[in-house]
C-alpha cells in the first residue's frame, strides 16, 4: 500500500522540535486528545498525590519517559484538566512537548484507539467552533 504524504506530515509534526511551527488546528487536537487521555485516567476528585504516584509510575517505567517528562510540569498539567491547577506560566512549547510524552504514555490500546480519537476530534473541533 506504501506511506501516504499525510502519514509522513503527522509524523513530521509529533517530531518538529518548535511548536510554534504546528498549526493551531493540531495543537487543538492534541491538546483535545490529552485533555480525553487525563479525563478517562482521572476524576475532578482526583488527589494530587495520586497524579504525583502516576506520573512516577510512568517515568520509572522507561528511561525514555523518564528523561521526556518533567514530573512537576506533567503533575500540574494533569491536575490542570482533572482539578484546578493553573498552568497559564507553562509555555506552548513546553505544554506541547509534555503532551506528546505523556500522551505516549496514556493512549488506550489499540481496541479503544479510535473511540479515543474520535473523541479528541470531536473536542478540539468544539474548540475550534
Amino acid at each position: 500500500m506504501g506511506i501516504t504524504g499525510e502519514q509522513v506530515a503527522a509524523l513530521r509534526a509529533q517530531l518538529e522540535p518548535d511548536a510554534d511551527e504546528h498549526s493551531d488546528d493540531f495543537r487543538a487536537l492534541l491538546s483535545a486528545a490529552f485533555h480525553v487521555a487525563v479525563r478517562r485516567r482521572f476524576t475532578d476528585r482526583t488527589r494530587a498525590s495520586d497524579v504525583i504516584e502516576f506520573v512516577g509510575e510512568i517515568r520509572a517505567e522507561s528511561t525514555a519517559a523518564a528523561t521526556a517528562i518533567d514530573p512537576r510540569t506533567a503533575e500540574r498539567m494533569i491536575l490542570a484538566v482533572a482539578g484546578d491547577e493553573e498552568v497559564g506560566d507553562i509555555t506552548a512549547g513546553v505544554r506541547f512537548e509534555q503532551q506528546v510524552a505523556l500522551l505516549t504514555e496514556m493512549i488506550p490500546g489499540a481496541g479503544e484507539l479510535d473511540a479515543f480519537v474520535a473523541d479528541a476530534r470531536e473536542l478540539a473541533d468544539q474548540w475550534l467552533a
